[in-house]
């Protein structure tokens, strides 16, 4: 693994900062799942869809906990095969 606070200032390495076509297959995958986590975040700031409730209010945050576990069991459960899923989708997803 490059250091880049040590290289930044060596150009031709920039051209092995890249990502492979299944770089980008995982991040297709993994963009709704974050997703999930930034609504919830507008949400508990009061600049989502429930604008007029109280903000951090804690039924509402527990009730948002609840969902974003579930959705990320149930994304946990769809991309287990690592046969067919990069193995680090289900690293990420554990580590959420």
């Amino acid at each position: 693994m490059i250091d880049n606070d040590r290289y930044w200032h060596i150009p031709e390495l920039l051209t092995l900062d890249k990502l492979r076509t299944d770089d980008w297959q995982d991040l297709v995958i993994i963009l709704p799942i974050l997703k999930a986590f930034w609504r919830l975040t507008l949400e508990f700031q009061g600049t989502g869809s429930l604008r007029h409730l109280v903000n951090g209010y804690l039924a509402h945050v527990l009730s948002g906990m609840d969902d974003l576990l579930a959705s990320l069991e149930e994304a946990k459960h769809k991309y287990a095969n690592s046969l067919v899923y990069s193995i680090h989708i289900l690293i990420s997803i554990n580590h959420a």
